[in-house]
């Protein structure tokens, strides 16, 4: 289970809308529901009202999982050495979370680049006055293989720094 997960399944539970929980931590309903879909995280400050309010650790809540007494013991540690280091959430979740942010914020860019593909052909197909189908995948694959560097750059440079 992961971090949006409990906060949604917590939060259904207490029968609160996103409205009440956002007001009783002083944050925007929106926030809250960023969280719930998991495209963000609180802060830690967050974190600690939120464990308080859903009667949940917050080992459980960063690891994302329900802890049992051994496991929660080792999950701490973990938690503790990832703090410490400044990796609180493990790589996968961060690589998912910038992911999602860099394909949130170049949607336009997405758009574009499939508007302007579109267009190339169809001044091919005017031009030539066929689809030109052996320049098809070849395109293709230069633009998806730009867009994905973009990204990677985008992703590895929050991950790991300048």
């Amino acid at each position: 289970m992961r971090t949006n997960k409990i906060i949604k399944e917590k939060r259904i539970k207490m029968g609160r809308i996103q409205e009440q929980i956002a007001n009783r931590l002083g944050v925007t309903s929106p926030a809250v529901n960023k969280w719930k879909k998991g495209h963000y995280l609180p802060n830690i400050d967050t974190f600690v009202q939120l464990s308080k309010l859903y009667d949940v650790s917050l080992n459980e809540l960063v690891s994302g999982q329900r802890l049992d007494g051994r496991q929660l013991k080792a999950q701490a540690d973990v938690n503790l050495i990832g703090a410490a280091r400044g990796e609180i959430f493990p790589l996968r979740d961060r690589t998912a979370y910038w992911r999602r942010k860099w394909l949130a914020e170049h949607r336009a860019l997405l758009i574009f680049a499939a508007a302007a593909f579109l267009a190339l052909f169809a001044a091919l197909y005017m031009l030539w006055g066929q689809w030109p189908l052996f320049f098809s995948p070849l395109a293709g694959c230069i633009v998806y293989a730009g867009l994905r560097n973009r990204m990677m750059i985008y992703i590895e440079s929050h991950l790991y720094g300048p």
